[in-house]
């Protein structure tokens, strides 16, 4: 079962990475100098986004409430601290990771519309139309739905 779930996930983030070639475990490359698109082996291989870290994005954000507008006020990396601290509590291990990319990975495959920051702007993280509610819920396992 695990494995048909890690197997699942990991289709779904080839489906985020095809869609948007320059997003890698950091976040937007803001000085993309490959052709990620033609190589998604190598780039994944360089870049990688784990697999489990996108699976337990998913489930964070996919609860978590939104709004119409891009939310300017908490960064894609603000986030990324929320589902870490909320997935230390659930999964009972104090040093999960989760990476700005995965994040990001995530929240694009859970249908948040997203704003990406500009080629050249030196920044990686984008912004999403998460509530300031859906936001605040995201931390030490205390996650609802407005």
């Amino acid at each position: 079962m695990i494995n048909s779930m890690i197997t699942k996930w990991q289709q779904e983030l080839d489906l985020v990475l095809i869609k948007e070639p320059t997003l890698t475990a950091n976040g937007f490359d803001p000085f993309p100098v490959l052709n990620y698109q033609d190589d998604l082996e190598t780039r994944s291989n360089m870049f990688s986004i784990e697999v489990e870290q996108f699976g337990y994005a998913c489930y964070v954000l996919f609860l978590a409430s939104r709004q119409s507008q891009i939310n300017y006020n908490h960064s894609t990396y603000s986030i990324k601290h929320r589902i870490e601290n909320f997935l230390k509590k659930e999964l009972d291990n104090p040093s999960y990771y989760v990476s700005n990319g995965a994040t990001i990975a995530a929240a694009i495959h859970s249908g948040f519309d997203y704003k990406k920051p500009e080629d050249g702007s030196g920044g990686y993280s984008a912004f999403l139309n998460i509530s300031d509610n859906g936001y605040k819920s995201i931390n030490f396992g205390n996650l609802y739905v407005d």
